[in-house]
């Protein structure tokens, strides 16, 4: 008499051994970039790895501002890696953006969150690139 697996046996097995075989070649060559050449010309495809994108402001390590006004205002159009990215700028050059934002690009900001947010950027640590004004 032959003895049945339960199915579900069968399917850990299964499973087991495809991870076992997808972690064995995990790391796949990169594949030949295309060519396409016609009149002269030839383009050639290219891969490139894009940075993390963060998508929310995180509290300040060090007891600073709290990041829960400007995820709340900022983040319902923008990454909080396009804020954090931007080279170092003053408070002065802050409150500009912001009110830019609320005033060019109508972003929902209401108006007495503006401090909060503006403590928040002021309280970013400096970046490697020169502060623009």
């Amino acid at each position: 008499m032959m003895r049945r697996l339960p199915t579900f046996a069968l399917l850990a097995a299964l499973a087991s051994a495809t991870l076992a075989v997808s972690a064995a070649g995990a790391r796949k060559p990169e594949p030949e970039p295309a060519r396409i050449t016609a009149n002269g010309f030839t383009l050639t495809s290219s891969a490139i790895e894009l940075p993390v994108e963060e998508p929310f402001f995180p509290d300040s390590p060090d007891g600073g501002p709290k990041a829960d006004t400007i995820n709340a205002d900022c983040t319902a159009c923008h990454s909080a890696s396009m804020t954090l990215t931007q080279p170092a700028l003053s408070p002065e050059a802050w409150a500009g953006v912001v009110h830019k934002m609320r005033d060019v690009y109508h972003a929902p900001v209401p108006e007495e969150d503006v401090p909060a947010i503006l403590a928040y950027l002021a309280h970013l640590p400096p970046k490697a690139a020169p502060a623009r004004e």
